[in-house]
Formats: structure tokens, sequence, C-alpha cells
């Protein structure tokens, strides 16, 4: 038995194929519980087109075993005859969703607290009128710093930016520069927020912070790289 022969595909397990592709995308991205949506929502058009396309092939293909199970199942449910019911049964228990997002989730938290650590928030993507993307800011860049004081997790920036007033103007540091950025106020919470989504940065353990630095932010403003491979920074100007 191969797994061509196993996994013969036909019109009807293609059609189902088909449609729990585009049921897991639905889910997915409409229940918050996922974490998927806000940041979702937050992305440019163009970002939510690739998001879904690659999100659908990526489901057909991985998902194609646990389709192929569920219509072997239904086949016999239907008093077909049917080969490989065991198999299918397997599949079903774990290889579905839910099953491997447990997996996958115990494994990002070892990633996440043993091999590595929060060195930063990351910007995944921003909301109308952003007052950070109007500041420069870019998706992908690495906030460090709030007013000069560390800040290593999404918890740590929301808790420095609970101090703030909408109108206030704060120093956002990132990996590669330093922006002047003025607070909105979100009209749900009536809180100041930058109108960005973020998620956390990690990085190896036992790494100085330098070295997780592109580049260090001076007094005035000016941005020195590393000079040397034990993270040491160029001076800054009068230095």
């Amino acid at each position: 038995m191969s797994l061509k022969t196993l996994f013969k595909p036909t019109k009807q397990v293609i059609i189902a194929d088909i449609i729990l592709a585009a049921f897991w995308i639905i889910l997915f991205l409409a229940v918050p519980f996922f974490g998927f949506q806000k940041a979702f929502l937050a992305a440019s058009l163009q970002q939510k087109a690739t998001t879904v396309l690659v999100s659908f092939i990526f489901s057909l293909v991985v998902y194609y075993p646990l389709t192929w199970s569920l219509v072997t199942v239904y086949r016999k449910i239907t008093k077909a005859k049917v080969e490989y019911l065991g198999i299918a049964i397997a599949i079903i228990i774990i290889w579905n969703p839910f099953t491997l997002s447990i997996i996958l989730s115990q494994i990002m938290n070892f990633n996440n607290t043993v091999i590595n650590q929060p060195c930063g928030v990351q910007v995944a993507g921003f909301s109308d009128n952003s007052p950070a993307f109007g500041a420069g800011i870019t998706v992908g860049e690495i906030i460090t710093a709030v007013d000069g004081t560390r800040v290593d997790t999404t918890d740590a920036l929301r808790q420095e930016l609970a101090n703030k007033k909408p109108g206030d103007t704060i120093s956002l540091t990132t990996r590669t520069k330093s922006y002047d950025v003025q607070l909105v106020e979100d009209p749900q919470s009536h809180n100041a927020v930058l109108g960005v989504a973020v998620k956390n940065a990690f990085c190896k353990r036992n790494v100085p912070v330098a070295c997780t630095q592109e580049a260090k932010i001076c007094p005035d403003g000016t941005a020195v790289g590393r000079v040397s491979p034990d993270c040491e920074f160029a001076p800054c100007p009068g230095e």
C-alpha cells in the first residue's frame, strides 16, 4: 500500500477539500479566540488578500489527509464499501486543526520560554490613521523602548501606554532608530494608542541586550552601528 493509493484523489474528496479549506480560513479569521483576527483586520488590503490566498493553498495541501479521512468515514456511514477505515479514524483524531494547534502551541511555548526569551515588540500592522505609521514606522520593526524605558513584551508596551493620555508625544525606540509619535484616542476604550497591531519578538537566551540591537540611538537622535563582534557600538557624536 502506497500513499498514492491510500490518498487517491476523487471528485468527492477534492470538492470536500475546497469546502473545508474555506471553512478553516473563515473560522480562524472570524473567531477572536485563535488570535489571528486583530492582526488580519489591521493589515492592508494587499496583505489580507495574500494571507487568504496563502492560507487557502496551505489548507488544501495540509488538510487533504483529513478531508480524505472524513469522506472515507462518511462513505462508511452511508454503507458504501470502503478500505482503510482504521487509518482514516486515526488521521481524524490526530490530524485535525484543534489537535495540531495544541501541539504547535506547546512547541512554540517551549521555544519561546526555554530556548528563547522576549526581547521587544514587533509591529505586525497598522490601523486606519495610525500615528505610528504617520511617524514613519514600518511593519517588521521591533520596538524596544518607550521614553527610554525598555519594553520586552506586548504587556510591557501596554503598561507604558496606560500611563499616557491621547495627544501625548512619546519617544519610541526601535532596533534601528527613534521616532516621536503623538498618541491618539481609541474610539472604543478612549485610551491612548499607537494604532498598531503588535506581537512579541524573541531572541536567543543569554545573548546581551546590545546584540539584539541593530543600532544604538544617541541622545541627539543619531543612530550608530556596532563596530565589533562583541556587540560594542560606535561612540555617539561628541563622546
